[in-house]
């Protein structure tokens, strides 16, 4: 596994972002420590059509609205460290097969560690849905379904 510290190794390039982009949210509300609110926030803001895919029920603007409330309140939740988020997302990425941990491992990681029930096979049982997700990750679509 790589060095935490080196986040450019293990990762792609979608998932260093969200790790930047927890990151940025802590600083730009002047917490000391990142906390699973931080994350949460991340996800919504950047895969927030993702994350609703996984947890059903979630509505991310109303999630959105609640983690941005409690933040404002300095309400962080548990401490969870770029360390630790990087960590978890390769162990789940190990699991997958995978030798790197990929946006879905990480956001799918976060979403548990905030304690949501994560439904992973709900995005494979829907091609269009596959693809949409696909779309919105990547940019482009790098699945093809089978006819």
């Amino acid at each position: 596994m790589p060095e935490t510290d080196d986040i450019g190794k293990g990762l792609t390039p979608g998932a260093i972002r969200l790790v930047e982009a927890a990151e940025s949210i802590r600083v730009i509300a002047r917490h000391d420590h990142l906390g699973i609110n931080h994350w949460l926030l991340a996800v919504m803001e950047t895969y927030g059509a993702s994350a609703e895919e996984m947890v059903k029920g979630l509505g991310s603007e109303n999630m959105v609205r609640k983690i941005s409330a409690s933040l404002r309140n300095g309400e962080t939740g548990p401490e969870m460290t770029k360390s630790d988020a990087i960590r978890d997302a390769w162990a789940h990425a190990g699991r997958r097969g995978k030798k790197i941990a990929e946006e879905f491992d990480l956001v799918s990681t976060l979403l548990r560690k905030g304690g949501y029930f994560v439904d992973e096979y709900a995005i494979l049982a829907h091609p269009r849905t596959v693809e949409a997700v696909l779309d919105e990750v990547y940019g482009t679509r790098r699945y093809t379904p089978r006819a």
